[in-house]
């Protein structure tokens, strides 16, 4: 097991019973349990989303960043599949696309986590742990087969005394990726890294608290949150608005995942294909991801599971079976 970590966020992945493989899975979908909660000025409504695809997931423990994006175009999805029913730490990083995300490509081993595409949608960057130094590094992959690059190779990724952690911030443009790095116990600073080729440069500001969850939100997956007046909305846990504020994703009191619909006002429970990773602790942030791809899709990860849905509800894109139609 790993022992020189950072104080604040000694990170690994919790073992689980999960199915090997990256292929999606076509399974039955269960009934709704729907709670009655308080809508305020929305109205609930039926089948908001459809299911369109189903992944397995490597699960975490603590915060890893982004186990899974939608490249800027929506077209495709990223994630970290488990290599083996008893993987622990990291996965393989797939890129799933086409009709119903049924084409499944590998494209790098040993991801960790914090995944982010480039602009052009042709590059994904994510955190790895190098097993044989005990050192987190940054990697960029691309879709044409090629081996991915490590953007802080050899004694580069050595930053501080453990084991040098690190997470991406964002990929402003094709040639530039921002990257947090530890500097030491209760120290972080940002880097900007050319791509390809590595070269590094300082962002002046130097991150200087020994807050546990302040540095645990520096490493978790990025949610849209806007404000909002709470007379109007019903209590949102992890609200997250898709880009263009029409839709929002997000948990209501007793654990479940709901879609609202701003312009409609209406609301209505996510039927998620595995109704076992429902309802969720609110504690257990790295447990749940929601994500919105530029096209409104939305994507859910919740313990070792993704599944993808279309809303409001395509039924042209509907793969699965619907939320209201019976098993």
């Amino acid at each position: 097991m790993r022992k020189a970590l950072v104080l604040f966020w000694f990170l690994f992945l919790a073992g689980c019973g999960v199915i090997p493989g990256g292929q999606p899975r076509e399974t039955p979908l269960p009934q709704a349990v729907t709670p009655t909660p308080a809508l305020g000025s929305f109205a609930q409504g039926e089948a908001l989303s459809c299911p369109i695809a189903q992944f397995q997931v490597i699960a975490t423990s603590e915060e890893q960043g982004s186990q899974i994006a939608w490249s800027p175009q929506g077209d495709k999805i990223a994630y970290i599949a488990p290599i083996s029913a008893h993987a622990m730490f990291s996965g393989s990083l797939m890129v799933a696309s086409g009709p119903g995300f049924k084409t499944v490509q590998t494209v790098a081993p040993l991801a960790w986590g914090g995944l982010v595409w480039s602009p052009s949608g042709e590059q994904i960057a994510f955190v790895g742990l190098r097993p044989n130094d005990n050192v987190y590094t940054v990697y960029v992959a691309g879709l044409d087969g090629s081996a991915p690059q490590d953007l802080f190779p050899g004694s580069e990724a050595v930053l501080d005394s453990y084991a040098s952690p690190k997470m991406l911030h964002s990929w402003p443009l094709e040639n530039r990726l921002n990257v947090f790095v530890s500097c030491g116990v209760g120290c972080y600073k940002e880097l900007q890294v050319s791509v390809p080729g590595g070269q590094k440069t300082e962002v002046p500001s130097v991150i200087q608290t020994p807050a546990p969850t302040a540095i645990a939100r520096l490493w978790m997956a990025p949610r849209n949150q806007l404000t909002y007046d709470e007379d109007t909305y019903p209590v949102l846990n992890d609200p997250n608005w898709s880009a263009d504020g029409s839709r929002v994703a997000y948990f209501d009191q007793d654990g479940y995942l709901w879609v609202l619909l701003t312009g409609s006002k209406t609301a209505a429970q996510v039927v998620m294909v595995n109704s076992s990773a429902l309802p969720i602790f609110f504690s257990e942030t790295w447990k749940r991801e929601t994500h919105w791809s530029s096209t409104g899709q939305l994507a859910v990860r919740i313990g070792s599971e993704l599944e993808l849905f279309s809303v409001p509800c395509d039924p042209s894109l509907n793969i699965l079976p619907s939320p209201t139609a019976e098993e």
